[in-house]
């Protein structure tokens, strides 16, 4: 069965940055938010258009990523491991850049067999087993994307070392030629997908809890389903039917209506992560770098969320994000950022303190100093044997002396 399919999937590598977003990445051409399955506000959420908007996306042509990842522009990709060697190709692909200094690269991968994806991301390990060669060379692709990157003003979203792709949310995609009679075939072939084994593949695991199928309507001039995709927490893996096996199309949808959907928690998500990181580092913060995270945090608050309810129009979406907001807990990481607003109000407040209480000794001390002059103004005034002034002045010590005590034990 499975030579009858060929196999897609952008690969969603998290990433960030520093400072505005508006600089990264700059000399990429904009790709405009074209989906029906998203709202419009939701779409001029990601078209960074105007003020309103969350973020940007930028396209990435695939001739700009194998001129910078790979040895030349001509020899076939493939992905070779202990199994054989399995050809892939990039497509073009996608960077979306977000003001709260998160940013996602969607790289695209296009083959024939399921393998080369299952070497390339190697689903539920810590390790791949799978190298990216050019013909007789290792590429060491890891390496120039994170070079490329750089370039952007980019970085690994996880310090450490980590691995980009399998830190990465997948958006996988199996076309069949062939519409799907039944949602219990979907549900087994979009199964087979997420766990990235051949489709024809019996396999059955029930101890994956976060697992949810959503399918198409019926079609009514096949009597039978276009579409069906299981959802987990780091996937979505689509099975489409396309009697022409038109991959390049089916991908270029793919991008343009699940990718959105996707990103739009893995925003929140990833957000709210970058919240903590820039947390734990707010003591070594100015007054006017903590007041800007503050504004970041209120108007992610504000404006930088979409409930369920609001993100299209169409139930089967829905259900996609729902499910994805809800196996990854994201209310649970938004209602935190509450907690971190209070903690920088708190660490603002005890600045102000701490800037106030150095004004007030600033004048303590200009005030001792000028309480000294008028002090040799009055001597040398008393020098004249005056006795009436000499009383007066005495009394003007003796009242400035008190009141300098009194101040003193209030500041106490």
């Amino acid at each position: 069965m499975e030579q009858t399919f060929r196999f897609g999937s952008y690969l969603v590598i998290p990433l960030k940055f520093e400072g505005d977003h508006s600089a990264v990445a700059a000399g990429l051409e904009p790709q405009p938010m074209t989906t029906m399955d998203l709202t419009e506000n939701v779409k001029a959420m990601l078209g960074g258009a105007d003020e309103t908007a969350i973020g940007r996306c930028v396209r990435v042509p695939a001739q700009l990523l194998r001129r910078r990842l790979t040895a030349d522009d001509d020899t076939p990709l493939a992905v070779k491991d202990g199994k054989g060697v399995w050809p892939m190709e990039i497509c073009p692909s996608f960077l979306y850049i977000f003001r709260t200094q998160v940013a996602f690269l969607c790289l695209g991968i296009r083959c024939d067999h399921i393998q080369a994806l299952n070497s390339l991301y190697s689903p539920g390990c810590a390790r791949s087993d799978g190298v990216v060669v050019q013909g007789e060379q290792t590429l060491d692709l890891e390496g120039q994307l994170t070079e490329l990157l750089h370039t952007w003003g980019l970085s690994p979203f996880f310090d450490g070392g980590a691995r980009l792709l399998l830190d990465a949310f997948t958006v996988s995609i199996a076309v069949s030629p062939t519409y799907f009679p039944t949602t219990e075939l979907m549900q087994r072939l979009s199964f087979c997908l997420h766990q990235m084994v051949p489709l024809d593949s019996t396999l059955q695991d029930g101890s994956e809890e976060d697992l949810s199928y959503v399918y198409a309507v019926k079609n009514e001039d096949y009597d039978a389903y276009r579409w069906g995709c299981c959802v987990a927490s780091q996937r979505l893996s689509y099975v489409m039917a396309n009697p022409a096996l038109d991959l390049t199309g089916e991908m270029a949808d793919l991008a343009a209506d699940a990718l959105p959907l996707a990103i739009l928690m893995l925003h929140q998500k990833f957000t709210c992560l970058r919240f903590t990181q820039l947390m734990a580092r707010r003591k070594r913060l100015s007054a006017r770098r903590l007041y800007r995270l503050q504004q970041l945090l209120l108007d992610f608050q504000a404006y930088g969320t979409v409930a369920t309810a609001n993100v299209s129009r169409w139930h089967n979406i829905k259900q996609i994000y729902h499910h994805l907001v809800t196996v990854n807990d994201i209310s649970a990481a938004v209602e935190d950022v509450s907690t971190k607003l209070s903690i920088l109000a708190a660490q603002q407040s005890a600045l102000e303190d701490r800037r106030a209480a150095r004004v007030g000794n600033i004048i303590t001390v200009f005030g001792l100093i000028s309480i000294l002059d008028s002090a040799l103004s009055i001597a040398q005034s008393l020098q004249s044997g005056d006795p009436l002034l000499y009383e007066c002045t005495k009394l003007t010590v003796i009242l400035l002396t008190v009141l300098l005590l009194l101040a003193a034990v209030r500041r106490k």
